[in-house]
């Protein structure tokens, strides 16, 4: 069940930064759009944040592309960050394909079967790249991922409504700017 908290710990907050300190060291020199990668990374915390969840989220919200992205494995994340974030970490690495859509595809039904937190983690991730490609020409290519495969495969009814709901806002406001700027 997906889980909702606080980080009362100095010692979750601790693990949370060094999550973050490593995920920057290990994504290098990679961009997100024109920024550095960590502005994403940071993005996904935030909405994860927002939403309520538990350390292991938190934590993961960090290292959620690191093995995806870089040359860290998920013996590495297991070592130093415990078995929950590596498996959430597992959870929402994409899956081998030829095509974007292939992958996920292939790697949906792995997220779902991992549960409510590897899913929350997978929307908040993609709450972030929305958010990030507003009023762009990316954002024709997560709304037709949302009917088609992101959605079919990670929602359900009466499960994390309020991410949802926002996801859905979000969609919504890009179908009005695009409509604005077309006018």
């Amino acid at each position: 069940m997906f889980e909702t908290g606080t980080v009362d710990s100095q010692a979750d907050l601790k693990q949370i930064a060094f999550a973050r300190s490593f995920a920057v060291v290990a994504h290098g020199d990679q961009m997100y759009g024109h920024s550095p990668y960590v502005v994403h990374l940071d993005q996904v915390h935030f909405n994860a944040r927002k939403f309520g969840a538990v350390n292991a989220v938190l934590v993961a919200a960090y290292l959620h592309d690191v093995v995806e992205d870089t040359e860290v494995t998920l013996t590495i994340v297991n070592g130093l960050f415990g078995v929950e974030v590596m498996r959430l970490v597992a959870a929402v690495t994409d899956e081998p394909g030829r095509t974007r859509m292939e992958r996920h595809t292939n790697t949906y039904p792995k997220t779902r079967a991992a549960g409510l937190d590897a899913i929350f983690l997978k929307l908040c991730d993609r709450i972030a790249n929305v958010q990030a490609s507003i009023g762009t020409d990316k954002m024709s290519m997560y709304r037709g991922e949302v009917a088609v495969s992101f959605e079919q495969a990670l929602r359900r009814p009466r499960e994390m409504d309020r991410p949802w709901v926002y996801l859905d806002g979000l969609n919504a406001m890009d179908k009005h700017i695009q409509h604005f700027w077309n006018f």
